[in-house]
């Protein structure tokens, strides 16, 4: 077993000219130089790789991430499975870990031989610990040891110096044998530095709960939406606008709402007991699930979710039911009987999430497991009265439209009880209340952008906040482009904007997103 043992180290201030990297690994000791010129890197080294660790890129090698031969981490960059990882828009993998996590893993990686166990140290910060471990387990490398030694010595220009543990990973995240030729004085004064930091400074919570990497999945992770993004208050219509009809250019009451990757819109046009899927720019919509294919009965759709197969999974509030269309099979198939459904959802492993109307709950699909309500009607943090639509983050939380407690709740993988992240103040159109929640989807940033069915409007209510603002619906209930009727349902397409199911309208109203004043600054803002 190799052990990264921090016994002996040394530490190399950053020139903005150059740096080199010096790594002596038992008798053989290779050169590894990395050439900064106008704020531009050379590496010196085959198959480099750029990644998108939640939202930091961060370059390597493919031999430091294969270093740990039986490791998922390697299994992920061995050839074979590297085209299957999700990517940014930019192309670069995306991990959604944190990007200091990371680093820290990189930065121990790089001096070790290749080998089939490895023991890791933690981060200093205490908060971090138990999320690296997450991370290590999620990567195959979960095998981890604290030190046990506190002093540690440093040999800078063959003079030794002796620092406490917690100061030393303050310092650099090497955890190795070096040899670095460094000034010792400007060293001492360095040490010194961070010593006062430390003292003087507020460490500040991070959150970094159940992150998640999802091999499968094609969802693009970068929306692009910041809190400065903005959505044009007059809508276009995209679908139906043609009057109430069963036309293949109308719809009839539409209430559910979903959006593939590729951009199709799905829609529940509830009254016309079918799905249709309309086309960017589409004039008339495809029936895709419509009455001469039901199963013994009216497709009352109340909501419809499409996998990446291309399979579609509806809401049957007519019979009660749960059925599965797969895709070139005339017929659909009941894969779940008497449940009042109204919501549904998929998250990324694309396990279903039914929200049962009148059991008050939110149930999983195939395992029926309760995972929010059960403990039936009620207005208390484990109750929900009558559930509509659903959002599943990629933590598998779960956001729920709360629709007579006129509130959202959102569920954290497994817990017994719900948060109150908006609403909650009663039946009303104060920008603190909420009016027979419909529908509820969620940013990156974990910003809620909430359908407020009984005020004909769409609330965009920011993570932590006690009050939403109004971001469409400023005129009232109507049939004009700034205006809804009766909204149901809502989604977001991969590029931000925004969907909206007008029912009364019969039409899907598209509002454009403007992310002009969007930074990377401002896009990793976690309000």
């Amino acid at each position: 077993m190799n052990t990264i043992h921090p016994n002996r180290v040394t530490f190399t201030c950053l020139l903005l000219i150059s740096i080199t990297l010096v790594h002596s690994i038992e008798e053989n000791t290779t050169y590894e130089t990395i050439t900064i010129e106008n704020e531009k890197e050379m590496i010196t080294d085959i198959d480099v790789i750029q990644l998108n660790v939640g939202g930091e890129l961060i370059m390597t090698t493919r031999s430091t991430l294969t270093c740990i031969s039986n490791s998922t981490l390697a299994i992920m960059f061995n050839g074979r499975w590297e085209n299957e990882l999700s990517r940014d828009k930019h192309g670069n993998i995306f991990f959604d870990f944190n990007p200091i996590l990371f680093h820290h893993l990189l930065e121990q990686l790089r001096f070790i031989e290749n080998g089939n166990s490895v023991l890791f140290y933690p981060p200093f910060l205490s908060s971090l610990k138990t999320p690296f471990e997450k991370m290590l387990r999620k990567l195959g490398l979960n095998q981890m040891k604290k030190s046990k030694d506190d002093i540690i010595e440093l040999n800078i220009s063959g003079e030794v110096l002796t620092i406490r543990q917690k100061t030393y990973t303050r310092l650099s995240n090497y955890t190795t044998d070096l040899f670095v030729d460094s000034n010792p004085q400007i060293f001492r004064q360095i040490i010194n530095q961070v010593r006062e930091e430390q003292m003087n400074e507020t460490i500040e919570e991070i959150d970094l709960e159940n992150t998640t990497i999802d091999l499968n999945s094609e969802t693009e992770y970068d929306d692009g939406i910041c809190t400065d993004a903005t959505w044009n208050t007059s809508g276009i219509t995209i679908a139906g606008g043609n009057g109430q009809g069963s036309g293949l250019n109308q719809l009839d009451h539409p209430m559910g709402l979903f959006i593939d990757r590729n951009g199709l819109v799905y829609i529940a046009d509830t009254h016309n007991h079918r799905i249709v899927k309309w086309k960017p720019r589409g004039i008339r919509g495809e029936i895709v699930v419509g009455a001469s294919a039901e199963l013994n009965g009216k497709n009352y759709v109340s909501s419809v979710v499409v996998d990446k197969n291309e399979t579609i999974y509806l809401c049957n509030r007519d019979e009660n039911r749960i059925e599965r269309w797969v895709k070139h099979v005339e017929q659909g198939e009941i894969i779940f009987s008497n449940i009042s459904c109204w919501g549904l959802a998929l998250n990324k492993e694309e396990v279903l999430y039914i929200s049962g109307h009148e059991d008050n709950r939110i149930i999983t699909w195939p395992s029926l497991q309760v995972v929010a309500g059960g403990n039936g009607e009620g207005n208390d943090d484990n109750q929900l009265s009558s559930p509509y639509q659903i959002f599943i983050d990629n933590k598998q939380s779960v956001y729920i439209a709360d629709y007579f407690n006129h509130r959202i709740m959102k569920w954290v993988n497994d817990y017994k009880e719900g948060l109150l992240v908006a609403g909650g103040n009663g039946y009303g159109d104060k920008l603190d209340q909420l009016k027979l929640p419909h529908s509820v989807v969620v940013d990156q940033m974990g910003t809620m952008y909430i359908v407020d069915f009984g005020n004909d409007r769409i609330l965009r209510w920011f993570k932590h906040s006690k009050v939403g603002t109004v971001l469409i619906g400023h005129d009232g209930s109507g049939n004009k482009a700034s205006q809804l009727s009766d909204p149901y349902d809502i989604a977001f397409d991969r590029e931000g904007n925004l969907y909206v199911a007008d029912t009364s309208n019969h039409r899907i109203q598209m509002f454009p997103i403007d992310k002009s004043l969007c930074t990377k600054t401002a896009k990793s803002d976690r309000r």
